[in-house]
């Protein structure tokens, strides 16, 4: 063959494989468009199914980051269980009871998506025993348990108690000790927790010798009061089996508990105190109701305070504006200008208020506020002594470095926050996280700064380097009451006059090499103990501080690793405490259940991660596998009755799973029929659970299976939601530029409008309610609406009103004598008048009576 003719072929190869190419790389998206159109209305009731969801183009899903297992100790199990085949029950014990001691946060799954303890695993092997090799693994289970029980008395028996069922279960004692644990759980309301303990010994405990008639009793009462009234009538049912006496007392004193358990599950009253994200660690959501005659007429600012826009802040910007019956001007053009851009762009402010002690705590951008939620006070309650600069987590200086560089990323898309102060009033939820628990205020801060120390150095841009959430900041403690400064965690290195010393370990010690380390969520208070997640080098953590021991680490659990895929990186990890469980939701294609007093872990449960790919992390980095996540605004899972409801920031649908076990049981979208989005959870009341978004809320019946029962669309008329919605009693209350809609609970029918008169073009942010008057945190302002007619004067006002009411008493008696003394003079007048008349008709008479007799004479 010729050259010639040798080189044609070659390139007509080419061209074919370039044609090929061409046409696999088009041909899925020309199908996928294809299956969109007609696999577009498929409904079963009224759950959307998965085809019905609004696709993101080049959407893709993603596995989340590896779970913690233990190939040492799996290895010991496989040790141990070649000793058990061989009938070497001593040698087997020996492992068995290593792996129950070591196992800690390690985890283990048959099926790759329901992961359990470790522990647990062992207890199911240790249980199947053969009357031999229980007996010998008890010759020193007994003896440990039995120990730890006779040293565990009054406030220790309890911590006592869930030492023995957690590494001696299958003990003679597990359980008396599990039975006693969970009646103590079932005394404080503690269902699920009673249930896990109960449902341990009927399920694991091999020859239980507690009355198991008393086991269902207490069953059937915990099932009730979570909702699962199949189960507690199963439950019942089992226990009159095994009973000797149906007709005693307990039977009938259960019973009509039983009865009165659906009103209980139900119930969600208001918050008193707003301690935390959507309330408290229970994350309801419901504020106190105020009064609704404040709908009568359009409201505008009776108090407000405002900070200027800044990058940075020194002792004379940070004292910021009050006013009491603003005007409420911009501060100055760049007020307004974030404003504009607000609404412009669609945001939404990130930040939050809380209210307890008849205060409202707002966090600016470079400390924390206190004030008197009265409304006549222009003098701060209290503030920290020191400021702090809030700090870009590691993915959005990677955007922002990227965007310096002029590479594409998220920094280029014209409605992301840029500038640092956009960024946190509009975009960084966790720079915002703060909570109240036992009379102290505990505050997400960045690091310390005076007027003549320079931000923290901003990460360089390089290629190949992947956004990662990773921040710095710490949680600091103040007293509510005085602003006195309790505690910090971590601690930092401070060479100004404000340095304090070094408390508590870093949670990063262990890793050789320095890595950031921060607060991702709001700490979780649980008696003595507050509850955080940590991020260290992308790992996230769960600590438990002391709070009696100036922060010390009681206890810190390892729960997974970042994805390589990415994750949301302002989402928030808002972890939910309802009795003794911790649920903890990483953002990462998993979420987890934990004991708050030991952190050990229940169980944990992957989900699918959904998002779209991002091109130009591949373009610049060479790794195509990093993705924009699509989901809500925070991480949470919520407890309701027997279902754990997921809302996850890489994920586009409320799942329901079961709360025992994690066993899937339903799922809803978060998009509804007309295609507008839910991504933040309003909260959860008599068994709906209300989500919003930028454009809609949406009803969701948990007792239906998380069906969609009405949303708000309709009567938003094409307007936009500025600001995140209030939830109370009386209905949820949304703000919608300058007015604010308040829609009926159970039909979404607009019940009434008001306006709201605000400055220049500033839309209303986010709602709250102390019971007495609607707060709005407006970004870099917070505002107490009410009409000023309507608000109580002040002590001076009621003695100058006293003063012009006597003025006035005193000129109305004044006015009376005055009309008095008219009248008599009137009547002393006509008295005259008349006297007057009848002389002049004497005289009259008189002088006619002359003229007759004159002429009488002449006659």
């Amino acid at each position: 063959m010729n050259t010639k003719k040798l080189v044609s072929v070659v390139n007509l190869w080419l061209l074919s494989l370039m044609f090929a190419s061409l046409v696999f790389a088009v041909l899925p998206s020309i199908v996928s468009a294809q299956l969109r159109r007609i696999d577009g209305g498929f409904r079963r009731g009224a759950i959307i199914l998965e085809r019905e969801m609004p696709v993101q183009q080049d959407t893709i899903e993603s596995e989340g980051a590896g779970l913690k297992t233990d190939p040492d100790l799996e290895t010991l199990l496989k040790k141990a269980d070649v000793f058990r085949k061989d009938g070497n029950f001593r040698l087997a014990t020996k492992y068995w009871q290593a792996v129950l001691e070591k196992s800690g946060d390690a985890l283990y799954s048959e099926d790759k998506k329901i992961y359990y303890s470790l522990g647990q695993q062992v207890e199911n092997i240790i249980a199947k025993l053969p009357k031999e090799g229980l007996s010998m693994y008890r010759i020193t289970a007994d003896a440990s348990a039995q120990e730890i029980l006779a040293s565990s008395q009054n406030e220790a028996r309890i911590k006592g108690l869930s030492k023995v069922v957690k590494e001696y279960f299958i003990s003679s004692y597990g359980d008396d000790a599990a039975f006693e644990l969970g009646n103590y759980y079932l005394d404080r309301f503690d269902f699920i927790g009673a249930i896990r303990l109960h449902k341990k010994i009927v399920e694991s405990y091999p020859d239980p010798s507690v009355k198991m008639d008393q086991v269902w009793l207490r069953l059937a009462l915990a099932y009730a009061y979570i909702g699962n009234r199949e189960s507690s009538d199963a439950a019942m049912a089992k226990a009159k089996e095994l009973a000797a006496d149906t007709e005693a007392p307990e039977f009938k004193q259960i019973a009509a508990a039983i009865a009165s358990a659906e009103a209980f599950v139900k119930s969600s009253s208001a918050q008193k105190v707003w301690g935390s994200r959507l309330g408290s660690s229970q994350r309801t959501g419901v504020m106190q109701p105020f009064d609704l005659k404040l709908f009568e007429r359009d409201l505008r600012p009776i108090w407000s305070f405002a900070i200027a826009p800044s990058n940075s802040h020194n002792s004379e910007s940070i004292q910021g504006k009050v006013a009491i019956n603003p005007e409420l001007e911009f501060i100055d053009s760049e007020d307004e200008s974030l404003a504009e851009k607000w609404k412009r762009h669609n945001w939404r402010p990130a930040g939050e208020l809380l209210f307890a002690n008849k205060r409202v705590f707002y966090r600016t951008d470079a400390d924390v506020t206190v004030w008197d939620t009265s409304g006549k006070s222009t003098e701060v309650v209290w503030r920290p002594l020191w400021l702090n600069m809030s700090q870009f987590d590691g993915a959005t200086q990677v955007w922002q470095a990227m965007s310096t560089y002029n590479r594409q990323g998220k920094f280029n898309q014209s409605n992301y926050p840029k500038k640092p102060y956009e960024n946190f009033n509009f975009g960084d939820e966790i720079a915002h996280c703060m909570s109240v628990h036992n009379g102290i205020l505990y505050v997400v801060e960045g690091d310390e700064y005076i007027d003549s120390t320079p931000s923290r150095k901003k990460e360089q841009y390089r290629h190949g380097n992947l956004p990662r959430r990773t921040r710095v900041n710490n949680l600091t403690a103040y007293n509510i009451e005085t602003g006195q400064f309790q505690w910090r965690f971590p601690p930092v290195e401070d060479d100004s006059n404000n340095k304090k010393p070094k408390i508590v370990d870093d949670p990063a010690a262990e890793v050789e090499e320095e890595v950031d380390t921060g607060v991702m969520g709001h700490p979780v208070g649980y008696g003595n103990l507050i509850l955080v997640p940590i991020n260290a080098a992308g790992a996230i953590w769960v600590y438990a501080l002391d709070s009696e021991k100036n922060g010390k680490v009681a206890w810190k659990s390892f729960l997974c690793d970042e994805p390589t895929s990415g994750s949301n990186e302002w989402a928030t990890i808002l972890m939910t405490l309802a009795g003794s469980d911790l649920y903890v939701n990483c953002g990462y294609g998993a979420f987890f259940v934990l004991d708050p007093t030991t952190g050990s872990v229940r169980f944990a449960r992957r989900y699918t991660r959904n998002g779209s790919r991002n091109n130009s992390i591949r373009n610049s980095t060479g790794r195509g596998g990093y993705m924009d996540v699509h989901g809500f605004s925070h991480d949470m899972v919520i407890p309701y009755g027997n279902r754990l409801i997921l809302l996850a920031s890489d994920h586009e649908f409320l799942v329901g799973f079961d709360r025992q076990n994690g066993q899937f049981a339903w799922r809803a979208p978060a998009y509804d029929v007309f295609g507008t989005k839910i991504d933040y959870l309003i909260g959860v009341h008599n068994g709906m659970l209300y989500g919003g978004g930028k454009d809609n809320v949406v009803a969701y019946d948990l007792n239906g299976d998380g069906r969609m029962m009405w949303t708000i669309e309709r009567h938003l008329n094409g307007e936009s939601i500025t600001g995140r919605a209030l939830l109370t009693t009386d209905g949820i209350f949304v703000p919608v530029g300058q007015k604010i809609k308040h829609f009926d609970l159970q039909t979404g029918k607009l019940v009434a409008e008001v306006g709201v008169r605000l400055p220049g073009r500033s839309p209303l942010g986010n709602l709250y309610s102390d019971g007495e008057k609607i707060w709005v945190h407006n970004g870099n302002r917070i505002l107490a609406l009410g009409p000023v007619e309507l608000e109580e004067k002040s002590d001076e006002d009621d003695d100058k009103k006293s003063d012009e009411d006597k003025k006035s008493d005193e000129d109305k008696k004044s006015d009376e004598d005055k009309k008095s003394d008219n009248k008599k003079a009137d009547e002393d007048k006509k008295s005259d008048d008349k006297k007057s008349g009848k002389d002049s008709k004497a005289k009259k008479d008189k002088k006619e009576s002359g003229k007759d007799s004159e002429k009488k004479d002449k006659r």
